[in-house]
């Protein structure tokens, strides 16, 4: 068995594919000391996977490698090329794309942030981060027309919701899934119903709003804590479920103390940093109930496309866990079934 205590194992630096493409953007030092492994290993080609390449940076810092598919290289490149450099907000310096040799997917290559992680069960990081994202939504919500960003808007998890329906209904037969867990994903399906016949109040609740740019996936591993000239400051990055869209997701709040996939951000520093002349407690409340139901219907979706496979332990778990949030928020919104 590996030793744990060691970290994540280094790789090879000579002719790996993350070292090969920075090298072919011509920045810096070409070749790295090493290159580390930030993240699990994707057990998919449509996962991403991210990489530190070792002393390559300005004044031998580590770069950081992350490898995508280019539709979403190409949303995370226009937002770090074209919208962060605009905004009153601290932004990881973004360094260059390159395409992959085998042309199926990008290389993305940003500053290391650094590795102190943000604590949604901290008040103080809530804070931070409430402060973070009323900044963030407001300094966009004039963003110019011809950014061509993706729609975040309600009809995007109303996608997220069908899809994730149609894969457990798909594959309640795979021989792998046991009763109990099959008798789970009915009840999710069940859950997934009672959303969809409330979406219209989700809808008429948010034509009014304005947009902004969401990041979409505003979560612990895609946040770190640095120290600023200020003091502490939040950096956010992994950008490539963002787009236009109400800022409800990025406000997404946790019920189950547990909840990783929550950042459960504070509202009251988040009205109080965010300048819109219709936000109130009131709304902003609302915005975080349907914020959160946005979060777990794409959760869901996003694990539902491992049930098709032998090993649906963990996807099943995690979706439990998913609607367990989910129906919280259902009772938040004041839904009954």
């Amino acid at each position: 068995m590996p030793d744990r205590r060691a970290g994540p194992p280094r790789l090879e630096a000579a002719g790996h594919p993350a070292a090969l493409a920075w090298g072919r953007l011509g920045l810096g030092r070409a070749r790295p000391r090493a290159v580390t492994p930030v993240r699990r290993l994707p057990v998919s080609p449509r996962k991403s996977v991210v990489y530190r390449l070792e002393g390559v940076g300005e004044g031998g810092a580590a770069v950081v490698a992350k490898r995508c598919r280019p539709k979403y290289a190409e949303i995370e490149s226009t937002i770090y090329e074209r919208v962060l450099p605009n905004l009153p907000l601290p932004t990881p310096r973004f360094l260059g794309m390159a395409a992959s040799e085998d042309g199926l997917s990008c290389w993305l290559f940003t500053e290391d942030v650094g590795n102190r992680a943000y604590l949604p069960a901290a008040a103080s990081h809530r804070k931070l981060a409430g402060h973070w994202l009323g900044a963030l939504h407001t300094a966009t919500l004039s963003l110019a027309s011809d950014i061509p960003l993706p729609d975040r808007g309600p009809a995007r998890y109303l996608w997220h919701l069908r899809c994730a329906r149609d894969a457990i209904r798909d594959n309640l037969n795979n021989s792998a899934i046991d009763q109990e867990q099959r008798l789970r994903l009915q009840a999710i399906t069940s859950n997934c119903d009672l959303v969809e016949s409330e979406w219209s109040r989700i809808v008429q609740f948010c034509l009014p709003l304005p947009t902004t740019l969401v990041h979409g996936d505003f979560i612990g591993k895609n946040v770190r804590l640095r120290r600023g000239i200020a003091g502490v400051e939040m950096v956010a990055f992994d950008w490539e479920e963002a787009g236009r869209g109400v800022p409800a997701v990025d406000l997404a709040q946790a019920t189950f103390a547990s909840t990783g996939f929550l950042s459960n951000p504070d509202l009251d520093a988040y009205l109080a940093a965010a300048q819109w002349t219709t936000l109130t407690c009131e709304s902003v409340q609302r915005l975080a109930v349907y914020g959160t139901i946005f979060r777990c219907l794409a959760a869901l979706h996003w694990a539902s496309v491992d049930l098709p496979y032998e090993w649906v332990e963990w996807p099943v778990k995690n979706m439990a866990l998913y609607d367990a949030e989910l129906a919280e928020a259902v009772r938040a919104a004041g839904w009954r079934k």
